[in-house]
């Protein structure tokens, strides 16, 4: 992106209270930006959807995020995870998420 900005996108959110609540609760679509010249965080625009364990890289002025791992949308809730596909690339001049291309295969934790 820039050498002064850093960009958190999704994750998981564990505490002590972690095993009380359905997998569901524990992924985030939450984006945040930091800038290291203001020493501040912002909330950016969320990721389309829930996401952990994602790998990204920037290029040409874009932030790619591809793969990772969702909570599944089975009938029980909190049963299992979805590992996905899909990859997404953030554009800091317009603030967007956009589209891209789905990988071949899911993949999660992947070096980029």
């Amino acid at each position: 992106m820039t050498d002064d900005k850093i960009l958190l996108v999704g994750g998981m959110m564990v505490d002590r209270n972690t095993k009380f609540k359905l997998q569901d609760e524990l992924f985030t679509e939450k984006c945040f930006q930091y800038s290291v010249k203001q020493n501040q965080w912002r909330r950016l625009l969320d990721f389309p959807i829930k996401i952990a364990c994602a790998s990204a890289c920037s290029h040409n002025g874009l932030l790619y995020v591809i793969g990772g791992v969702k909570p599944s949308m089975s009938v029980e809730p909190g049963h299992g995870l979805v590992t996905t596909s899909r990859m997404h690339a953030y554009d800091p001049q317009s603030g967007l998420w956009l589209d891209k291309p789905a990988m071949n295969y899911p993949r999660c934790k992947c070096a980029m």
